[in-house]
């Protein structure tokens, strides 16, 4: 089990925040494991609290979330995670670039954690891919994150960001072989 570590960039021309996002991906076997960590001057990002009961929700992108994008190289179908500091998460299926989007219901619930600690907002999580992938195939990942502030500014971090403008879907931005 090699963890690989990531560092996000803003898109550029979004708005200039006081933090930086990194972290590191793990696989073993059929689950893959993504730690985010934003570190710096976070205390006005606004990371939702933790659901009660959380669960597939929808537009979670619309505040603070975490999003992981898996692909077989040789392949132009890909899925997208995303997952809340609430717990909600979802996880959809594209046959191509942004075509043919619907949920990937054959896969359970990841594990969420997420702490915010002094100067620093951690969101891990655990999916597990075997219903998905076979656990010796090669993945591309593109690693991201939508992070919104209390004063309603929106930011948008990847690996890499190959558009005009932010788009997650687009296989440049997948960089991260595993």
């Amino acid at each position: 089990m090699n963890a690989r570590p990531f560092a996000l960039a803003p898109f550029p021309g979004g708005p200039a925040l006081p933090f930086g996002i990194g972290g590191r991906v793990t696989r073993q076997g059929d689950r893959l494991t993504l730690v985010y960590e934003l570190a710096g001057a976070v205390t006005g990002v606004a990371w939702p609290s933790p659901a009660t009961a959380p669960e597939r929700r929808d537009q979670l992108w619309q505040a603070t979330c975490a999003e992981c994008f898996v692909a077989r190289p040789e392949e132009g179908g890909y899925w997208e995670a995303n997952f809340s500091p609430s717990g909600h998460w979802q996880l959809y299926r594209f046959d191509d670039y942004r075509q043919g989007m619907r949920p990937a219901t054959a896969i359970a619930a990841p594990t969420i954690a997420a702490a915010r600690s002094g100067d620093s907002l951690t969101l891990a999580a655990t999916l597990d891919l075997g219903s998905l992938l076979p656990a010796e195939s090669a993945l591309l990942l593109g690693v991201t994150m939508v992070v919104r502030t209390m004063d309603g500014a929106t930011s948008y971090w990847a690996l890499a960001h190959p558009g005009e403008k932010p788009d997650f879907h687009h296989r440049a931005g997948f960089c991260l072989s595993l």
